[in-house]
């Protein structure tokens, strides 16, 4: 059985899930985060974890290229 803590733990903080992010013209992954700070970070979108349930693309980030996150 798992301590209690570690459960909780996992689920109170999304944050630092992994994230790959997928160029959506040329279908191709170009980067994984190991967190979405790290991301948020990286690429300038707020609120990844957003697109990532609603499954939609980004269009406005620094690449400059439409993304999809998963």
């Amino acid at each position: 059985m798992k301590n209690i803590n570690s459960r909780v733990e996992n689920d109170s903080h999304p944050l630092k899930r992994k994230v790959k992010v997928y160029d959506v013209e040329n279908k191709k992954l170009i980067f994984e985060f190991d967190s979405l700070n790290e991301a948020t970070k990286k690429l300038g979108v707020k609120r990844i974890d957003a697109y990532i349930k609603n499954k939609s693309r980004s269009y406005k980030n620094n690449l400059g290229i439409t993304l999809c996150f998963r």
